[in-house]
């Protein structure tokens, strides 16, 4: 979570349908109205002790991506695409720090298929990402019901990374 996507939301969010609230535990996103995510831990905005950490493991190359709760698939298309657009340049700003150890991995506005595989063609071709991370539901439904054909397509026509990630899984 760069401190740049942080002050981001901070001005634009609300625009967007993000807004950014103090518990006293910490920030935390409500995303539409209808999603409230935990508050979220500043160690994943610590760049530099990602690097330390990767020095002390032995890792070179480290895929870097936001945190997966961010992807925002419960914003309207329209500004599911521009909070994509900007969550990607500012995730890549973040590995252009330090191009020789960090990749970045992007995200795209998965409620609206055609406007993902577009976002995933800027974030890949224009931005230089290695690929994106996307969750396992899309506003409450399965990949595999999603109608996402056209995403997959894009992802297969660039031949470019997409990294599933766990989150709030439906039940059963």
């Amino acid at each position: 979570i760069p401190t740049a996507l942080l002050e981001f939301l901070r001005e634009e969010g609300p625009r967007l349908g993000i807004e950014l609230a103090d518990s006293g535990k910490g920030e935390y996103a409500v995303i539409s109205d209808k999603v409230r995510l935990a508050p979220f831990n500043p160690v994943l905005s610590d760049l530099e002790a990602r690097l330390r950490a990767m020095d002390t493991t032995g890792v070179d190359i480290q895929l870097i991506s936001g945190w997966i709760d961010l992807t925002a698939y419960a914003l309207s298309p329209a500004a599911g695409a521009e909070y994509s657009r900007r969550f990607n340049e500012i995730i890549a700003g973040e590995a252009g720090k330090h191009p020789d150890r960090l990749l970045p991995l992007g995200t795209v506005p998965l409620q609206d298929p055609a406007r993902a595989a577009e976002e995933l063609a800027v974030a890949v071709r224009d931005v230089g990402m290695a690929g994106v991370q996307i969750a396992n539901t899309v506003d409450g439904t399965d990949l595999d019901q999603a109608g996402l054909d056209t995403f997959w397509e894009a992802a297969e026509d660039l031949g470019c990374l997409v990294v599933l990630h766990t989150c709030d899984p439906l039940p059963g």
